[in-house]
């Protein structure tokens, strides 16, 4: 096939150095740019379709370097600001005044069963439960291996779950959910486990060993 760009879609440098993170809700798009302005604004931007116009809707919020983004289908607009080391949201109904209604749903640090270093990877699934990637989290203690982990926020829930059960050592990136099951990237794999498991991840997925030196974004269609 053969890609085609989308009337109005043009991404200038005036709204960013680096879009990084995309996803769709219906005809919209949402980007995320890796690389913000000093003041963190010109974060994230947002695409109407049916006036082909970009939104900026940083909205006040002091994002570091934001790199995952997602959309649940209420609305809810989901990202990661991997320097920052959170996990954010803003809300479908936000009026973006610059007051900064994006709310932090994962702190850095600790956070109930959750410890977010480098949160990156971000996916929603059907039934709007979020899930999450933090690439090279140590788990707070000093000393231990660096390992990616993937955390999941059950819709409605304010308690984080995990883990995702991958050999220490592998950074995690991307993430999609499809017909009940993750997918995330760790190294050079690519991981699969059931939603509901409370078991380690039970296969990998590789092409030769020549096929992937860093898997990192990742998408499934329907």
């Amino acid at each position: 096939g053969s890609w085609t760009k989308m009337s109005g879609t043009t991404f200038s440098a005036s709204q960013g150095d680096l879009p990084w993170g995309v996803a769709a809700h219906g005809s919209d798009l949402y980007v995320v740019n890796c690389v913000t302005a000093p003041d963190g604004t010109r974060a994230v931007w947002k695409y109407t379709s049916s006036t082909t116009a970009w939104t900026d809707i940083t909205d006040g919020h002091p994002f570091h370097q934001p790199q995952g983004i997602a959309v649940d289908s209420s609305g809810i607009v989901y990202v990661t600001d991997t320097g920052g080391g959170t996990v954010v949201k803003l809300p479908a109904a936000a009026v973006i005044d610059g007051a900064d209604s994006w709310a932090v749903i994962g702190h850095a640090g600790w956070d109930g069963g959750a410890y977010f270093e480098q949160p990156i990877g971000i996916a929603v699934d059907s039934s709007n439960n979020l899930f999450v990637t933090d690439y090279t989290n140590a788990g707070g203690g000093p000393g231990e291996q660096y390992q990616g982990e993937v955390y999941e926020l059950p819709n409605g829930s304010t308690s984080w779950l995990g883990s995702f059960g991958v050999t220490a050592g592998e950074r995690a990136t991307g993430i999609a959910v499809y017909g009940g099951n993750i997918y995330a990237n760790f190294g050079t794999y690519m991981w699969v486990k059931p939603v509901d498991s409370v078991v380690p991840a039970v296969g990998r997925i590789r092409g030769s060993p020549s096929a992937f030196q860093l898997l990192y974004g990742m998408a499934i269609d329907s």
